[in-house]
């Protein structure tokens, strides 16, 4: 976990997983991680973290 996140690398990450399977609101993503995995997110956080890691995302997909 990085200093000063409250989210293991896992959560962080899901928002980018799931905008590969559908585009779909980052309020959206926010209530399927709560659903799927209990943690409550806000919407501008999925969107801070998916757009920090987007890059390595991608890089590591192609």
């Amino acid at each position: 976990m990085k200093k000063n996140c409250c989210y293991t690398k896992e959560i962080r990450k899901i928002g980018n997983e799931l905008e590969d399977l559908e585009h779909t609101s980052y309020e959206k993503k926010a209530e399927l991680i709560e659903k799927r995995h209990g943690v409550k997110i806000p919407r501008q956080t999925v969107q801070y973290h998916e757009s920090l890691i987007s890059e390595e995302y991608l890089s590591k997909k192609e």
